[in-house]
């Protein structure tokens, strides 16, 4: 017996069917058991994290689309809060701890300069998009009929289950990843099977993402960062650990109003990541550009120049800005 429900959808179900049968609270095990019963398929390496993520007093897991539903009673007990009755949820933020900061790792750029860059692209932004119009450096064949193509086919298609499933959608994004660079020099792109694969395996992080907008982020930016952070590293997308690159440009393209595709030649240059950032504090950039990012995104509004050639998405826009002024600025543009 199969499902094509989201797992959490599934989750739901079965606690209230361990419920109705007076099992409250269950055990994790149990509601696992239950929800294989109509899915034998879920591993529960799939259907615990998403468990952790429905659990108020749980400090990790991917968000999920019905938020916060059970509470955690002891170790490994758990019960669905009755909201039509009114049971409050505690609140908590959602994201794991951190164990450290983008603050106190060793800095390749001081903070004051990023800083100051941030304002200065905030400030120029729009003259930013421009200047990249004008001084676009991806020349090489097929880079943006791809991307265009590939953000076409998304939008199409409409939402982010359809197009982890529709292989026109996959075949497309996976040939404007190479034409982006990604299978180049030290990174190896999976085969395309595998590809197509590790995106439906990463179904519920994803389609838990989907109805977020950047621009619009002003809550919870901690807990969509740490989210976004669990699929680059899941996602296997390129054979090697260093994954930050392939993987948000692979978001991007799925999520393409949350996550701007980043890269060490501008991303990089842009916040000052060393040489070994990407390998060794992967977590820490990535939240640093996406915060930062975020910040710009909800000052600047970039969807209101998304247009004709590369202004293809909210996102990309911001992208852009970053690009057009490191190349004002003559930062960066060293190969990925």
């Amino acid at each position: 017996m199969s499902e094509t429900r989201p797992t959490w959808m599934l989750v739901i179900d079965a606690a209230r069917r361990l419920s109705a049968r007076g099992r409250s609270p269950f055990k994790l095990s149990e509601l696992i058991a239950e929800v294989q019963s109509r899915d034998s398929a879920r591993g529960r390496g799939t259907i615990q994290p998403v468990v952790q993520g429905m659990t108020a007093n749980a400090r990790k897991g991917p968000l999920s689309p019905c938020g916060k539903v059970f509470l955690r009673v002891d170790h490994g007990f758990y019960k669905i809060c009755d909201l039509d009755e009114g049971e409050a949820v505690p609140t908590i933020s959602s994201a794991p701890p951190r164990t450290s900061s983008p603050r106190g790792r060793a800095r390749h750029l001081g903070r004051t300069e990023v800083r100051s860059r941030l304002d200065a692209l905030i400030a120029d932004f729009d003259e930013c998009v421009e200047a990249y119009d004008r001084l676009v450096p991806f020349t090489r064949s097929g880079q943006y009929e791809f991307h265009r193509r590939t953000i076409d086919r998304r939008l199409a298609l409409g939402s982010v289950e359809a197009a982890i499933f529709d292989e026109q959608f996959t075949e497309l994004l996976y040939e404007t990843l190479q034409r982006w660079g990604i299978g180049r020099r030290a990174s190896r792109l999976a085969p395309l099977a595998e590809f197509r694969r590790t995106l439906a395996h990463n179904a519920d992080p994803l389609l838990a993402l989907e109805p977020l907008t950047l621009e619009l982020l002003t809550e919870g930016l901690e807990a969509v960062s740490s989210s976004i952070n669990l699929l680059v590293s899941n996602l296997a997308v390129v054979e090697n650990r260093v994954r930050i690159v392939a993987g948000t440009k692979t978001l991007h393209h799925v999520l393409p109003n949350l996550v701007p595709p980043m890269d060490r030649a501008w991303t990089g240059a842009f916040f000052g990541w060393s040489v070994l950032d990407p390998q060794n504090n992967r977590a820490l950039i990535l939240d640093e550009a996406f915060e930062s990012f975020a910040e710009v995104a909800r000052v600047t509004h970039p969807s209101r120049l998304v247009g004709a050639r590369w202004r293809t998405s909210s996102t990309k826009v911001l992208d852009n800005a970053l690009i057009g002024y490191c190349k004002v600025h003559g930062i960066g543009g060293t190969p990925t």
